[in-house]
């Protein structure tokens, strides 16, 4: 875009570049289309020699809707595949105000810029590299170069970001949702394209979330292993601290331990040990009639212990 020239053109010969559409639309602030209508299009428009418009989309618009036919323009060389021609695009639009939306879709853009801008400098500089060191073959170098390419594409990130004026963090996020925006208007989801769009432009996090729901974490049934495991701990803890706990009251309550404590002790005797900390209970033995376990075993009806003041 070295040549550039002044000229007058046909309003209705122009043409807003495929970018400009696709990132931006072509809805207007009625403020911008008045202040044309009282003032006139007081800075030229850019344009490519094919008519394709690299600056000034808004301005055009404007003059369509006001039926200003003549516009003033700056030609310029260059092609509107031209990766320069398609940054200066987004570019120009710096000064607009663009929605979260907007900003996502320029940093897609201008990342996927730098990535082919990356991969154009790695494939001319092998050729260049092979004038210089003959003892190397092409594949090799090509190999050499081939390693850099996620790192390229983490630096394009960053570069793309820092245009946008986000993190890489948040570009690549906004630009999830928008590509899931994308691919909702492609299935005929318009309502959930617009929701999505509507929830981006107020806050990405959120927007990112209806993307990427936090996933609930499923309870994986345990293992017989596990659940083993998990008792036996459990039951020797319990264990140790009925111990503890009633170290002092060993006259009044008793109840079946080994030489190794309650600890080591099966589960038939921890099930009686918890029983026995109630004040009084029913001997699994008689159902409370009184038998000769009862006593063994450390029980004592509720009729005797009310008796005896709650006391054992």
């Amino acid at each position: 875009m070295a040549t550039e020239t002044f000229e007058r053109k046909q309003t209705s010969s122009l043409r807003p570049h495929k970018l400009s559409k696709e990132i931006y639309g072509e809805d207007l602030d009625e403020r911008f289309v008045e202040s044309i209508r009282v003032a006139g299009i007081l800075s030229p428009l850019r344009v490519l020699r094919d008519g394709t418009i690299v600056s000034g989309r808004r301005r055009w618009l404007a003059a369509k809707q006001l039926k200003i036919s003549i516009v003033p323009c700056i030609m310029v060389g260059g092609e509107a595949d031209d990766l320069d021609v398609q940054a200066a695009v987004i570019h120009s639009n710096r000064e607009n105000e663009r929605s979260n939306q907007q900003r996502a879709d320029e940093f897609v853009h201008l990342k996927r810029i730098e990535v082919e801008r990356a991969a154009l400098r790695m494939k001319n500089a092998p050729i260049k590299f092979r004038e210089e060191n003959t003892e190397k073959s092409r594949p090799e170098m090509l190999g050499e170069y081939s390693t850099s390419i996620p790192e390229v594409a983490g630096k394009a990130a960053e570069i793309a970001a820092q245009q946008v004026g986000w993190s890489a963090k948040t570009a690549e996020k906004a630009a999830e949702v928008v590509e899931e925006i994308h691919k909702l208007k492609k299935r005929g989801h318009t309502k959930k394209a617009e929701d999505l769009c509507e929830t981006l432009n107020e806050n990405i996090a959120a927007a990112y979330r209806e993307v990427n729901p936090p996933e609930e974490k499923e309870d994986k049934p345990k293992t017989i292993e596990e659940l083993m495991a998990e008792e036996k701990s459990g039951l020797e803890s319990f264990a140790r601290k009925l111990q503890s706990d009633w170290d002092d009251c060993q006259e009044f309550i008793w109840f079946r331990s080994d030489e190794k404590g309650i600890a080591g002790s099966n589960l038939k005797a921890v099930l009686e040990a918890v029983r026995a900390a109630k004040g009084y209970g029913v001997c699994p033995k008689c159902d409370g009639k009184k038998c000769k376990h009862c006593r063994q075993s450390g029980w004592m009806p509720r009729v005797p212990y009310e008796s005896n003041g709650g006391k054992k």
